[in-house]
């Protein structure tokens, strides 16, 4: 019999994937630390972490930024590259985890060609966003404009605030609707895109409140880690509060600030919220997909 779709089922599924495979999860914790890590440390050798320190602290000027960007092109782009890499190793998985157990050896991270697909699904995912997104903003400021131009203000207006409200719903259908074809690619073992749409036509509704009550749930497991990082955080500075405040709110400007023990709780701390929030994330995914290629629906939306 087929499992019936339940939305606090889905949202909860990375829950239990951390608790049910803690040493799969220790993986996934390391794999992120490492990508923060490695953040950081370009941040401070770059001297991007300077800039943006000014900038945040109401100093420094955008066109400082800008010089700073241009001087760390090169550790910055490695940045991304290593990022990206890492980062589907982690997606793909928390896909094989969540659709085949821990117990299988597709569980462990790798770098193949379930990742190769993810990558090329997420850069056709940005291509059609930045086409159709784009251009339909282009075609409706050029109308909006046109209008303004003939002195119809009102009308320009109108179409102004409802070309942004039918681009953010369309976002937001666009997303949903694409959302299972990176764990339909890794189960069935071949580029999927558009067929993520078929699946999911007639559980829009259903996959949207899912992700909801995920992005809710990150937010709360946020708050909560934020809060006990600060607690930590302040036993490791005895109690001061200005300088947990400048620890959390700004960027290491030198690879001697890496060593500071309040930072390196900072990191491992946040390392360790990233890694639950992304597997609630990824995990939802994938549920969301094991539970509907496995139902016999009536296809509504």
């Amino acid at each position: 019999m087929s499992k019936p779709y339940s939305v606090t089922d889905v949202a909860f599924e990375g829950f239990r994937l951390v608790r049910e495979n803690p040493g799969m999860a220790l993986v996934w914790a390391v794999l992120m630390l490492v990508m923060s890590s490695a953040a950081y440390v370009g941040m401070a050798y770059s001297g991007l972490g300077e800039i943006m320190t000014q900038l945040q602290s109401g100093g420094g000027t955008p066109e400082g930024l800008l010089d700073a960007y241009a001087g760390a092109a090169p550790i910055l782009t490695g940045m991304i590259i290593v990022s990206i890499l890492l980062g589907v190793m982690f997606m793909a998985s928390v896909f094989r985890v969540t659709l085949n157990g821990s117990k299988g050896a597709g569980a462990k991270l790798s770098f193949g060609s379930d990742e190769l697909r993810l990558i090329g699904i997420y850069l056709l995912f940005f291509l059609f966003f930045v086409l159709i997104i784009f251009g339909g903003a282009f075609l409706l400021g050029v109308a909006a404009g046109a209008l303004g131009a003939s002195g119809q203000t009102g009308a320009a207006t109108l179409v102004g605030v409802l070309a942004v409200v039918f681009l953010t719903a369309f976002s937001i259908w666009f997303s949903v609707k694409l959302s299972l074809a990176g764990p339909m690619s890794i189960a069935e073992g071949k580029l999927v895109f558009f067929k993520s749409m078929s699946l999911s036509k007639g559980h829009f509704w259903s996959l949207l409140g899912t992700y909801l009550l995920v992005f809710i749930l990150t937010v709360i497991v946020s708050i909560l880690g934020s809060l006990i990082l600060a607690v930590i955080a302040l036993g490791v500075t005895g109690g001061s509060l200005e300088q947990v405040g400048t620890l959390f709110n700004t960027f290491p400007t030198a690879v001697e600030d890496l060593y500071d023990p309040a930072r390196l709780v900072y990191i491992v701390g946040t390392a360790l919220i990233n890694t639950l929030t992304a597997a609630m994330f990824y995990g939802a995914q994938a549920e969301a997909y094991r539970v509907l290629s496995n139902r016999g629906a009536e296809q509504v939306f």
